[in-house]
């Protein structure tokens, strides 16, 4: 299911585990708080803080992240109604077809959850098949399509939504803000290490978190406390280390 839902301490995790496979392998580390981990070593303790970057950006006024989220919900719970239900496992991708306002009313996502419940209820394919259906099979004004699979063997549920965005591909500034705001909290994490790296981490699953890291950026120099700063692309894998002044 969409990441965002997740708890925080379940992305950070899984945020670390991908950090681990493309950077180093850690045997023993802590996941705890300020930073998030804690790795020992036999005359000091590594520190490692993970946090996430989103766009600042709105469409039609609606701030991305609050639309993303209400969609997330929106497909989540249509999903756990699935499972109540005991449909067999699918896997559900929804298209839609407009932005959700920020002030949307609860009743409102409630209706579009039921509604994307019952569509796929009543459009359940059988193993092995799938169905697609769009504005042709008169589905309500907020889809644009809806896919249903029922893959043989499939033991869980897997619906998510997609979406078209545009791709950032230069973000130099945003990177050092991010930066910026996470040094004003290293004197709280040197409490409890002796030195610091910061991964800074883009989910890539939805328009607000779609990053792709450039050969220009590469050139670009950061202004930071920190002992090391990263980049990870957590869709793709890609992670870069960042060129850093440490004399900030």
């Amino acid at each position: 299911m969409a990441g965002r839902l997740k708890p925080k301490k379940e992305r950070e995790e899984i945020h670390f585990q991908i950090f681990q496979k493309k950077y180093a392998s850690f045997q023993k580390y802590e996941h705890a708080d300020n930073p998030d981990f804690l790795i020992p070593f036999d005359n000091e303790t590594l520190g490692i803080e993970v946090t996430e970057i989103y766009k600042e950006e709105q469409v039609n006024g609606i701030n991305l992240r609050v639309d993303e989220a209400i969609k997330e919900r929106v497909v989540y719970n249509a999903c756990q109604k699935a499972i109540d239900f005991n449909l067999p496992p699918l896997h559900v991708s929804v298209l839609f077809s407009v932005h959700f306002s920020g002030t949307v009313k609860q009743k409102r996502e409630r209706i579009v959850t039921e509604e994307l419940f019952n569509i796929v209820k009543d459009n359940c394919p059988a193993e092995g098949n799938h169905v697609e259906l769009d504005f042709n099979n008169s589905i309500p004004d907020e889809f644009y399509a809806i896919l249903v699979y029922n893959i043989p063997g499939c033991k869980k549920h897997f619906w998510n939504y997609t979406e078209a965005s545009f791709l950032y591909t230069s973000f130099s500034d945003q990177l050092q803000k991010r930066i910026s705001s996470k040094a004003k909290k290293l004197p709280e994490y040197l409490k409890h290490c002796n030195r610091c790296w910061l991964v800074i981490v883009a989910l890539g699953l939805s328009g607000s978190s779609f990053y792709e890291f450039s050969d220009e950026m590469e050139k670009y120099s950061y202004r930071s406390p920190f002992e090391k700063v990263f980049f990870l692309d957590a869709f793709s894998g890609n992670l870069r280390e960042l060129r850093l002044n440490n004399n900030s």
